[in-house]
């Protein structure tokens, strides 16, 4: 079971969300889902491509999003 979550944030916020969904090649949704499982496990196997920015926590490395 799923469950909906709404939240309102600016234009410039969602037009960017817009772009990087796109650039992965995916939906906004299933983009924001990898990204919740993301920030809440440390990992996803989600292919973010170059938009996951991991610089400001020092233990992980650039590419610690991506799974061998």
């Amino acid at each position: 079971m799923s469950k909906t979550v709404s939240a309102r944030i600016p234009n410039q916020t969602h037009t960017k969300l817009c772009e990087m969904s796109n650039k992965a090649g995916c939906t906004i949704n299933e983009w924001l889902c990898a990204a919740i499982d993301y920030i809440m496990t440390g990992s996803s196997e989600f292919d973010f491509g170059d938009e996951v920015d991991t610089s400001s926590d020092p233990e992980k490395p650039k590419d610690s999003h991506e799974v061998s």
